[in-house]
């Protein structure tokens, strides 16, 4: 008894790697290893894209969550602050004299006018402990510090008269 088996119907891509598979060519090989490589190319541009637009997103939205939140911080825990070292002026007051014609009349007056002098500062002696508390305001957060500050100047007179002098800190 002769038994008869359809025919198997197989496509086209499965017969070529077959074929590719049973005569080991080089050139099916080197095929199919491009094709795979560009196919881990595609996938590794793709997620690499993917990343990028992430990444933007991420930092448009926390730049924008950022100066809208800076004034509620600003307002919570106070602005940033920073130390000018002091200044120090002496007053002289100079005199002369100003003629002037009033009326067809020659009339001289004193007048006094005042100059600011600055003293040079020639030294200072500063001490500053910083200590950093980083505070969350919404999904942000920002660092703020609790700052101890002492701080000794010294300043020269270049005159040899003893000066009546005013300090200013800003």
């Amino acid at each position: 008894m002769v038994t008869h088996r359809p025919a198997l119907h197989l496509d086209a891509a499965f017969v070529l790697n077959k074929q590719c598979f049973t005569t080991q060519s080089t050139l099916c090989y080197t095929i199919g290893m491009i094709q795979r490589i560009a196919a881990i190319v595609f996938i590794f541009v793709c997620a690499s894209a993917g990343w990028m637009i992430l990444a933007g997103t991420l930092s448009y939205r926390s730049s924008s969550a950022d100066s809208g939140l800076r004034g509620h911080v600003v307002s919570t825990w106070g602005a940033p602050h920073e130390q000018q070292p002091p200044s120090a002026v002496y007053e002289e007051s100079v005199s002369h004299l100003v003629a002037s014609v009033e009326d067809g009349k020659k009339i001289e007056r004193t007048v006094t006018e005042k100059i600011y002098h600055a003293l040079p500062l020639d030294g200072s002696r500063i001490q500053v402990g910083l200590q950093l508390e980083h505070r969350q305001k919404g999904l942000l957060w920002f660092s703020t510090y609790k700052v101890g500050f002492d701080g000794v100047y010294q300043f020269r007179n270049p005159t040899g008269d003893d000066q009546s002098v005013r300090f200013t800190l800003k």
